[in-house]
């Protein structure tokens, strides 16, 4: 069978790849999909970017850590019928493949769709603990369109990159003064870029709505054979954005409250940040945290991003992990985020974090 083309993807990953590729196809069978699952729009993609195969590697990783633990079947059920609510339940498989990779901790079962904690284990510290997992990233539709305004733009710039000479390394960030994106501040945009890329005599062009592209060197620029040009967008944040986040965190943390408050061990609420809000930290929670009404124990605050290897070779993900405890209880949990797949493309290195 032949590979698909997300394998032929650029990357410095040293991975056997038939074996992912097999265990990927034997678990979830991705071109069997729905043809809008977004593991079939990837696994398909006819010119497919390393991030993608970035992904593919770390959900093989993620599917050995975690395949052999009661309850499996049933996330896997979630994954692959579940279309829309595919990321939730990537999230799910994520902190669970990072809670026994960890050495000194075993994964006791997954939730799936079944009522309960989506994952329980027993922590370094032989706690047993039951987990409670939210993306708090289900960013709203107009999240959506400024996205693919923003992919316009920078699909607009190839003509000019490539017929017009400019510097080598080079990023320009644009700045916009509201948000949602009007299509007028779009095709605003859509005329300064060009004028920013043709003239680099210009330090910032500026916009009569308050646009403006400003220009800066490529960050961690080492002098590559390479042309490389970064577009940066700064967006503003919504003020009511971070109040919608609080208010759906705690509607889940209710929810949760059923299992939660009669849990014979230690309830933990694990989240991922909003993509929009960014890093949502324990203080913007303190008051959700401190709330005496729940019975989570203590809360972990995730958010995995892609960001520039130093060296300039690659996009790497890295994840921010933020604990924050509500009851003391001398709780021990290590989270180890990649497998042995992911780790090579770091020649090796992992990072593991302990939350004690």
């Amino acid at each position: 069978m032949t590979n698909p083309a997300w394998t032929q993807a650029l990357s410095g990953l040293v991975v056997n790849i038939s074996d992912d590729v097999s265990l990927l196809q034997k678990v979830l069978r991705p071109g069997g999909l729905h043809p809008k699952h977004p593991l079939r729009l990837n696994w398909e993609a006819p010119t497919p970017n390393s991030e993608i195969r970035f992904e593919f590697h770390h959900l093989a990783d993620d599917i050995r850590a975690t395949q052999d633990a009661p309850g499996f079947g049933s996330l896997r059920r979630q994954l692959t019928k579940n279309a829309s609510d595919f990321q939730n339940f990537r999230y799910e498989l994520r902190m669970a493949a990072s809670f026994a990779r960890s050495a000194g901790q075993r994964l006791l079962s997954l939730g799936g769709d079944h009522k309960g904690p989506d994952i329980e284990l027993t922590a370094i510290s032989k706690h047993k603990c039951g987990v409670a997992c939210f993306r708090a990233a289900d960013n709203p539709p107009s999240l959506g369109e400024t996205s693919d305004m923003l992919n316009e733009l920078a699909m607009s710039l190839l003509g000019p990159i490539s017929t017009a000479p400019g510097e080598s390394d080079v990023m320009l960030e644009m700045a916009f003064p509201s948000y949602p994106l009007s299509r007028d501040i779009f095709s605003e945009m859509h005329r300064l870029l060009p004028k920013a890329w043709k003239h680099p005599e210009y330090a910032c062009v500026f916009g009569a709505s308050g646009t403006s592209v400003v220009r800066h060197p490529y960050p961690d620029s080492v002098g590559t054979n390479r042309r490389r040009v970064r577009l940066r967008a700064r967006v503003p944040v919504p003020v009511g954005e971070k109040k919608r986040l609080l208010e759906k965190i705690t509607e889940k943390i209710r929810k949760e409250e059923e299992w939660a408050s009669r849990y014979k061990g230690v309830p933990i609420f694990a989240m991922e940040a909003s993509s929009f809000g960014m890093f949502l930290s324990a203080e913007d929670l303190r008051e959700v945290i401190g709330d005496q009404s729940h019975s989570f124990a203590t809360f972990i605050i995730t958010k995995a991003f892609f960001n520039d290897n130093i060296d300039g070779t690659g996009r790497h993900l890295m994840e921010r992990i933020e604990p924050a405890h509500r009851l003391q209880v001398g709780l021990n949990i290590g989270i180890e985020t990649f497998g042995a797949s992911i780790q090579s493309w770091s020649e090796a290195v992992s990072v593991k974090v302990d939350v004690a």
